[in-house]
Protein backbone atom coordinates (compact mmCIF):
# COMPACT_ATOMS: atom_id res chain seq x y z
CA UNK A 1 0.00 0.00 0.00
CA UNK A 2 2.95 2.78 0.47
CA UNK A 3 4.07 1.39 -2.55
CA UNK A 4 1.01 2.67 -4.59
CA UNK A 5 0.46 5.84 -2.03
CA UNK A 6 3.86 6.89 -2.52
CA UNK A 7 6.75 7.81 0.02
CA UNK A 8 4.89 10.07 1.85
CA UNK A 9 2.15 7.37 3.19
CA UNK A 10 1.28 5.83 6.92
CA UNK A 11 -0.95 4.06 8.87
CA UNK A 12 -3.30 7.31 9.11
CA UNK A 13 -3.46 8.26 5.43
CA UNK A 14 -3.87 4.97 3.80
CA UNK A 15 -6.83 4.23 6.44
CA UNK A 16 -8.41 7.29 4.97
CA UNK A 17 -7.74 6.62 1.43
CA UNK A 18 -9.28 3.05 1.76
CA UNK A 19 -11.68 3.49 4.13
CA UNK A 20 -13.27 6.54 4.64
CA UNK A 21 -13.49 9.20 7.36
CA UNK A 22 -14.93 6.73 9.49
CA UNK A 23 -12.07 4.29 9.01
CA UNK A 24 -9.58 6.90 9.90
CA UNK A 25 -10.98 7.73 13.01
CA UNK A 26 -11.30 4.05 13.97
CA UNK A 27 -7.75 3.38 12.75
CA UNK A 28 -6.29 6.33 14.72
CA UNK A 29 -7.59 5.22 18.08
CA UNK A 30 -6.84 2.09 17.82
CA UNK A 31 -3.30 3.53 16.70
CA UNK A 32 -2.97 5.15 19.72
CA UNK A 33 -3.94 2.57 22.16
CA UNK A 34 -1.58 -0.01 20.88
CA UNK A 35 1.34 2.53 20.97
CA UNK A 36 0.40 4.12 24.52
CA UNK A 37 -0.26 0.06 25.77
CA UNK A 38 3.53 -0.39 23.84
CA UNK A 39 4.99 2.64 25.40
CA UNK A 40 4.15 1.76 28.79
CA UNK A 41 5.02 -2.26 28.55
CA UNK A 42 8.45 -0.70 27.06
CA UNK A 43 9.32 1.18 29.70
CA UNK A 44 7.63 -1.02 32.55
CA UNK A 45 9.37 -3.78 31.24
CA UNK A 46 13.17 -1.92 30.02
CA UNK A 47 12.90 -1.09 33.69
CA UNK A 48 12.53 -3.77 35.04
CA UNK A 49 15.52 -5.68 33.41
CA UNK A 50 17.76 -2.19 33.80
CA UNK A 51 16.77 -1.59 37.64
CA UNK A 52 18.83 -4.87 39.16
CA UNK A 53 21.97 -4.41 36.66
CA UNK A 54 22.33 -1.23 38.06
CA UNK A 55 21.81 -1.72 40.99
CA UNK A 56 24.85 -4.01 41.01
CA UNK A 57 26.84 -1.53 39.13
CA UNK A 58 26.18 1.16 41.95
CA UNK A 59 25.89 -1.85 44.48
CA UNK A 60 22.91 -0.38 46.00
CA UNK A 61 18.86 -1.23 45.35
CA UNK A 62 16.98 1.40 43.23
CA UNK A 63 13.41 2.11 43.73
CA UNK A 64 10.75 0.96 40.94
CA UNK A 65 9.95 4.24 40.42
CA UNK A 66 13.63 5.96 40.06
CA UNK A 67 14.39 2.88 37.52
CA UNK A 68 11.36 3.23 35.46
CA UNK A 69 11.89 7.43 35.23
CA UNK A 70 15.45 7.18 34.77
CA UNK A 71 14.69 4.70 31.97
CA UNK A 72 12.25 6.65 30.77
CA UNK A 73 14.27 9.65 30.72
CA UNK A 74 16.74 8.07 29.03
CA UNK A 75 14.16 6.94 26.40
CA UNK A 76 13.14 10.12 25.77
CA UNK A 77 17.10 11.78 25.56
CA UNK A 78 17.85 9.19 22.61
CA UNK A 79 14.64 9.48 20.80
CA UNK A 80 15.35 13.44 21.59
CA UNK A 81 18.48 13.44 20.14
CA UNK A 82 17.44 12.31 16.74
CA UNK A 83 16.57 9.89 14.10
CA UNK A 84 20.48 8.35 13.36
CA UNK A 85 21.60 8.43 17.07
CA UNK A 86 18.19 6.28 17.58
CA UNK A 87 19.38 4.10 14.30
CA UNK A 88 22.42 3.32 15.79
CA UNK A 89 21.19 2.68 19.02
CA UNK A 90 18.61 0.53 17.66
CA UNK A 91 21.69 -1.54 15.43
CA UNK A 92 23.71 -2.02 19.05
CA UNK A 93 20.48 -3.05 20.88
CA UNK A 94 19.61 -5.53 18.02
CA UNK A 95 23.32 -7.05 17.89
CA UNK A 96 23.01 -7.93 21.26
CA UNK A 97 19.66 -8.96 21.30
CA UNK A 98 21.26 -11.44 18.48
CA UNK A 99 24.24 -12.05 20.70
CA UNK A 100 22.04 -13.13 23.58
CA UNK A 101 20.25 -15.28 21.18
CA UNK A 102 22.93 -17.29 19.27
CA UNK A 103 24.43 -17.76 23.25
CA UNK A 104 20.74 -19.08 24.83
CA UNK A 105 20.70 -21.74 21.57
CA UNK A 106 24.39 -22.57 22.37
CA UNK A 107 24.04 -22.82 25.96
CA UNK A 108 20.95 -24.42 25.90
CA UNK A 109 20.71 -26.95 23.60
CA UNK A 110 22.18 -29.87 25.31
CA UNK A 111 19.77 -29.68 27.88
CA UNK A 112 16.89 -29.42 26.03
CA UNK A 113 14.15 -32.03 27.04
CA UNK A 114 11.57 -32.43 24.68
CA UNK A 115 9.39 -33.44 27.38
CA UNK A 116 9.06 -30.75 28.64
CA UNK A 117 7.39 -29.09 25.43
CA UNK A 118 4.13 -31.00 26.02
CA UNK A 119 3.54 -28.75 28.98
CA UNK A 120 3.38 -25.42 30.06
CA UNK A 121 3.55 -22.80 33.08
CA UNK A 122 1.05 -20.13 32.19
CA UNK A 123 2.31 -18.54 35.31
CA UNK A 124 5.41 -17.30 34.18
CA UNK A 125 4.16 -16.43 30.76
CA UNK A 126 2.71 -13.24 32.42
CA UNK A 127 5.82 -11.63 32.29
CA UNK A 128 6.24 -12.70 28.40
CA UNK A 129 2.74 -10.65 27.77
CA UNK A 130 4.35 -7.18 27.01
CA UNK A 131 7.06 -8.48 25.14
CA UNK A 132 4.03 -9.96 22.62
CA UNK A 133 2.03 -6.58 23.10
CA UNK A 134 5.68 -5.36 21.11
CA UNK A 135 5.82 -8.22 18.69
CA UNK A 136 2.55 -7.32 17.79
CA UNK A 137 3.24 -3.50 16.81
CA UNK A 138 6.15 -3.56 14.40
CA UNK A 139 3.75 -3.78 11.30
CA UNK A 140 2.51 -0.38 11.91
CA UNK A 141 6.01 1.29 10.89
CA UNK A 142 6.13 -0.80 7.39
CA UNK A 143 4.21 2.27 5.50
CA UNK A 144 6.56 4.92 7.14
CA UNK A 145 9.90 3.33 5.71
CA UNK A 146 9.57 3.97 2.23
CA UNK A 147 10.18 7.45 3.10
CA UNK A 148 12.44 6.95 5.40
CA UNK A 149 14.78 4.41 3.09
CA UNK A 150 13.86 6.13 -0.40
CA UNK A 151 13.27 3.08 -2.50
CA UNK A 152 11.34 -0.01 -2.21
CA UNK A 153 14.27 -2.58 -2.49
CA UNK A 154 15.53 -0.99 0.77
CA UNK A 155 12.20 -1.18 2.51
CA UNK A 156 12.20 -5.16 1.84
CA UNK A 157 15.78 -5.82 2.76
CA UNK A 158 14.85 -4.31 5.80
CA UNK A 159 11.76 -6.12 6.24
Amino acid sequence: ASLWYGPQANMLSIASNTLGRGGRTISMCLYLFIYAATLTAYISEGAAVCMPVLGRLLNTTIHPWVGTSAFALSSGLALYSGPKKVDFVNRICVYVALYSFVQLIVRCSGSLQPAYLARGNWQACQTCIPIMVVAFTFHNIVPSLLGYLGNPKAVVKAI
